[in-house]
């Protein structure tokens, strides 16, 4: 069922979990449970993140992911906004998911849903923007290569998932000639070419696991 607050979702997320509940709304009462120094968009635009934090990040969302979703949570609203980070100045800094207003808790894995686009446009999953039918956790999967394409190389890989922003189309003819999502992005954005060649073997492993076209191939994270 789709979350009425987010405080139903804190039952599901008991320790250890790489979660905070930042602002949660019950009714008109508004709780902040975490004051965080930034979000990762505010940073990447500042350009204040450094590789080496950034390398730090990507382990932690994918973590932050698995954590929901075995405990059947499905965020739907995963944006660099909703990425909430703490000791910036440290090597490492801390990650925390905010924003749970649009949340399923307690939908099966396999199940599917039809409807409106939930959360931001820029980052939902293209069965999603198509008006097919679309599993919320595949749906993650997607949003989440969308935060980690824009913490790493500080853009959208497309400005939207959609057969009209001629971006994502030339993106999508390139994976059903049989490119990895990482190789489609070199293909299409000159820029990131030489970025995407010396790229850590983990961040291309997570980009090629959640920017496939096809859900069904995206990485499970239950």
């Amino acid at each position: 069922a789709a979350l009425q607050g987010c405080a139903h979702v804190i039952p599901m997320l008991e320790p250890p979990v790489t979660l905070v509940m930042t602002q949660m709304f019950l009714d008109t009462t508004r709780f902040t449970l975490l004051r965080a120094q930034s979000d990762l968009l505010k940073l990447v635009q500042a350009s204040l993140l450094t590789p080496q934090q950034k390398e730090r990040m990507y382990p932690q969302l994918f973590e932050a992911l698995t954590e929901l979703h075995k405990r059947k949570v499905a965020h739907l609203d995963l944006k660099m906004e909703n990425i909430l980070v703490d000791d910036v100045s440290s090597a490492a800094p801390h990650l925390y998911v905010a924003d749970f207003g649009l949340s399923f808790v307690g939908v099966e894995h396999g199940e599917v849903f039809c409807g409106r686009v939930r959360g931001s446009r820029a980052y939902a999953c293209p069965e999603m923007m198509e008006g097919l039918p679309w599993n919320p956790y595949a749906a993650d999967v997607f949003s989440m290569g969308v935060v980690l394409h824009g913490l790493a190389f500080g853009h959208f890989p497309f400005n939207a998932a959609q057969a009209d922003d001629p971006l994502y189309a030339k993106y999508r003819r390139n994976q059903t000639k049989g490119m990895r999502p990482t190789e489609a992005l070199a293909a299409q954005w000159t820029s990131l070419r030489d970025k995407l060649r010396h790229a850590s073997t983990e961040l291309a492993r997570m980009l090629n696991d959640c920017l496939t076209v096809d859900p069904h191939q995206r990485r499970r994270f239950y």
